[in-house]
Parts: structure tokens; sequence; C-alpha cells
């Protein structure tokens, strides 16, 4: 499963909750590394992903237990329950997805994965990690980092940081057939829902139409 793109085995990505679909483009490697060492940083993909359709782009956010998550280790980083965030996602999801092709095939496992109640962030966005890559039925070896290194000089593609959310929602992916553009921010959800088993496909089709600029 060699990217087109990058020359090397291994690209390390900070930990993300349903990740953009750009990720799964430019970073679908036989080996994708975890930054488990690094702090918090707010308004990212850490804790948050986009979903929509046409022009109606909006983000979905898991909300953290009070306190400076700034400067706190990822690690340390503690989910919040007191507003029910899992029932009003799984809605969101549902109004918004509700007709495509493919959500009521998802929609349970998506109701165990959002209620299964995780204490840390870092564990809910692995779980989603995994389920990703389960139902998109390909071949990745997940694993963490030891130590955290400020630069990658060989052997590894950094993709830490390099996906910003407002960024990426000024621009467009290429098409997916009968669908309007969507915004390199969405989360590999939409595709999901859209495309089901076909997905991997329309990435590996997509793979060559996108280069490192996009970033």
């Amino acid at each position: 499963m060699k990217n087109l793109i990058f020359a090397f085995d291994m690209v390390c990505i900070e930990t993300q909750v349903f990740p953009p679909t750009l990720l799964f483009i430019l970073a679908t490697e036989d080996k994708i590394l975890i930054e488990t060492n690094e702090n918090y940083q707010k308004r990212s993909f850490r804790n948050r992903y986009y979903i929509g359709q046409d022009q109606n782009l909006f983000h979905l956010t898991i909300p953290l237990i009070q306190g400076k998550n700034e400067q706190m280790a990822i690690r340390d980083v503690k989910i919040s329950y007191t507003d029910g965030w899992p029932a009003q996602h799984l809605k969101a999801l549902q109004s918004t997805y509700g007709k495509s092709p493919y959500f009521s095939f998802y929609k349970d496992e998506l109701n165990e994965l959002l209620n299964k109640r995780e204490t840390f962030l870092i564990d809910f966005n692995s779980n989603c990690l995994q389920w990703i890559i389960r139902t998109l039925k390909v071949s990745v070896n997940i694993s963490s980092t030891d130590t955290y290194q400020k630069e990658y000089k060989t052997d590894v593609t950094d993709l830490r940081s390099k996906f910003i959310p407002f960024t990426l929602s000024e621009k467009l992916l290429p098409k997916i057939p009968g669908l309007s553009m969507r915004p390199q921010c969405i989360s590999i959800l939409d595709q999901i829902f859209f495309m089901g088993p076909e997905t991997m496909n329309w990435i590996y089709q997509t793979r060559p139409l996108i280069s490192n600029s996009v970033l």
C-alpha cells in the first residue's frame, strides 16, 4: 500500500478524532506513527472533526475537562461527558448523513464507539482510527512514539500539525462522483457514508491528483 507521494515507509501524525479525508489520501502507508508525547493544542483535529453537505460545513467537538489543556501532555487530556455530547454527535451525523447510501450500515457501530466513554482523549481517538481502518479494510501498522522528537530527518514523513482546520476548509478535494466538491478538512466519515466499500478505491484514484502543495 505504498504512497505515490511520499518515499518513506512511515508517517507520523498527531492523535486525531475521525481524521480528515486528506490524511488518508496523503498518508495511507504501511505504518502510521502516532505522536503521543506532545502537548495538547487547541483548534485542531485532536478533538474536532468536520462534517456537512454542499456549503453547510460545520465541526463537532469532543469537549474536554476544563483546565490548562494547552500546556498539558496529550496523554493526560481527559474527555468531559457533562453535556451528553455522544448523543448530540450521533444526532448531527444522522441529520447530515441519514439519507446517504451507507450511514445505516455503520450507525450502530458508531453509536457503540461514541458511547464507550473513554476517560482520555488519546484512547478515544485511537478507537476511532482503529474503527476506520477496519471499516476501510486496509492493513496498516499503528504504533506510538516513545519520546518526543522535534523533527524527523530520516525514514519518517512528518505530518504532525500539518493539518490545520481553518486552512483546509478553504481548499477542495477532487470531485467525488455524484457529489458536490468536498473541502479538504472534511472527515473520512463523509466518504465512508457516501461510498462505503468503494472509499479506498476512490482514495487510490485520487492520490495521484494530490501533491505536497496542499499542506
